[in-house]
């Protein structure tokens, strides 16, 4: 529907933020991107395990990020990518689940682009 809907809208320039772990749970996150080209402004990187929306650190889930980042990387997004997860633990816990997932992002990042900082 949303793809629909920036069809239609004539005032641009408009974009959208991608949510990686409402994609998955819905079945469309490996075409999304291509659905979306040149509207997708932000992603928001959350991961779960297919059943709900857990907002688990890149890595921790089901999501294939590497063939998510090649998709993506295939439309020449140059946006921001923003992980979104949960905060339902102690904030040290938290704080290193980030850190290991932004270094996971970022591995997945540098194979598809060697020069990625």
């Amino acid at each position: 529907d949303i793809s629909w809907i920036l069809k239609a809208i004539t005032v641009k320039p408009i974009g959208v933020c991608l949510d990686t772990g409402h994609a998955y749970l819905a079945g469309y996150l490996w075409n999304v991107a291509h659905q979306l080209e040149g509207y997708i402004r932000m992603v928001h990187a959350s991961d779960n395990r297919g059943k709900y929306d857990e907002h688990l650190p890149p890595g921790e889930g089901g999501i294939d990020w590497l063939r998510f980042f090649r998709e993506l990387h295939s439309t020449k997004f140059d946006g921001a990518i923003i992980m979104e997860i949960a905060g339902d633990a102690e904030p040290r816990h938290i704080l290193e689940s980030a850190s290991r997932a932004r270094r996971f992002l970022h591995d997945c990042a540098r194979n598809l682009a060697p020069d990625f900082h």
